[in-house]
C-alpha cells in the first residue's frame, strides 16, 4: 500500500473487484495534517482526585494531615510527588512523611493515596504552594495546599507542697501556677 499525499480533493472513489463481492470500511478521516488524523496513542496520563482544606497547626507540631488520590495509566516511568516548603508527604498510609515520595507503577496503571499535612515548623505564620505530581512524558499536575502555624498554648504547671493534717479537716494552702 502507499501514500498518496492531497492537497485538494472533491470526491472519494470507493470500489471492489468482481472477484470481491462486498467492500467494508471501518473509518474514514479527513485532516490537514497527518497528525490531525492520526491517533494520539497511549499517551502517560496522570489524575489527581480529592480536595484539601487549609491546614492548622501549632509550632512543634504536624498537623492533622488529609489526603487524595493519584491515579497513572499508560505509564512509562514511577510517578513522583513532591511537597511545597514547610508540608510533608506520604504515600504508605502515614507509615512516614517525606517532603517527596513516589508512587510504582506496574504495567502502565499506578494508583494511591497520599496524605498531606504541615510539618513540624518553629515559627508561626502561613505556608502554602503547589504539591508537584509528575511522571516521564505526562503531564505534570499541581494541588494547591495553604495552612497557618500558630503559638502554642500554655499548659499550666500546678505545683504543692505536702499538706499535713487529718482527713476530713478543712485546710488551706497557696497553690502556685506556672507556664
Amino acid at each position: 500500500m502507499s501514500t498518496v499525499t492531497v492537497t485538494t480533493f472533491s470526491s472519494i472513489c470507493i470500489r471492489n473487484s468482481p472477484t470481491t463481492p462486498n467492500a467494508d470500511i471501518d473509518e474514514i478521516r479527513v485532516g490537514t495534517t497527518w497528525a490531525s488524523v492520526t491517533p494520539a496513542g497511549n499517551v502517560p496520563t496522570i489524575t489527581t482526585s480529592g480536595t484539601l482544606t487549609s491546614f492548622t497547626t501549632t509550632v512543634n507540631t504536624p498537623s492533622t494531615p488529609q489526603s487524595f488520590t493519584v491515579t497513572g495509566t499508560n505509564l512509562t516511568g514511577n510517578i513522583s510527588v513532591t511537597a511545597p516548603l514547610g508540608f510533608e508527604l506520604s504515600t504508605d498510609n502515614e507509615v512516614s512523611y517525606a517532603s517527596s515520595n513516589s508512587i510504582t507503577q506496574v504495567g502502565g496503571v499506578a494508583s494511591n493515596t497520599v496524605f498531606v499535612r504541615i510539618a513540624s515548623i518553629s515559627s508561626t505564620g502561613s505556608v502554602s504552594g503547589d504539591i508537584s505530581v509528575s511522571s516521564t512524558n505526562a503531564t505534570t499536575r499541581t494541588l494547591a495546599v495553604a495552612g497557618t502555624v500558630q503559638a502554642g498554648g500554655v499548659v499550666p504547671v500546678i505545683t504543692t507542697t505536702n499538706i499535713p493534717g487529718t482527713v476530713g479537716v478543712a485546710l488551706s494552702t497557696n497553690i502556685i501556677a506556672s507556664g
